[in-house]
């Protein structure tokens, strides 16, 4: 990966819609060259996919917060597992390290509708704690991070 890549790859995290046409204007190469280059950082995994950063309170989600959940032991059961992966208001679950095994991002309606998730989470005989953080505003947001990313290659 040279400079060129990490110049399309800050274009299309800015915006993913950006042809290649545009990146090859901004940094003086052929729309060939550009598409070509897309695709080896397709293929090589460095770009995994495209993606759409969504306003959530334009859908009536106005609550956003972090669920921390502690377990018995830190493996993920298979009911709990799946009511993650089904509930799209649990927009985000890692396994972390600390006091506690996962933390989950979530996004609901209000006030009502995270306490709801939090007493189902709850409910699971394994979640034996939770911790729960409401975001009370975002001043920065976002996932591909280039500034880390150049510092790591």
């Amino acid at each position: 990966m040279d400079n060129i890549d990490r110049d399309i790859i800050r274009l299309l995290s800015e915006n993913s819609r950006k042809t290649a046409s545009d990146i090859g204007k901004e940094l003086h190469m052929s729309v060939p060259a550009i598409i070509e280059r897309i695709r080896k950082l397709e293929d090589g995994g460095v770009i995994k996919k495209y993606s759409l950063s969504l306003d959530h309170t334009k859908f009536g989600r106005n609550i956003m917060a972090y669920i921390f959940m502690g377990f018995d032991s830190s493996k993920l059961e298979k009911d709990i597992r799946e009511y993650i992966l089904g509930n799209e208001e649990i927009v985000e679950c890692s396994f972390i390290t600390g006091d506690y095994d996962y933390i989950l991002k979530v996004i609901t309606r209000d006030p009502s509708s995270l306490t709801k998730l939090i007493h189902k989470l709850k409910s699971f005989k394994k979640v034996s704690r939770t911790r729960t953080i409401v975001i009370l505003e975002s001043i920065k947001n976002e996932a591909g991070a280039i500034a880390e990313m150049e510092e790591i290659l």
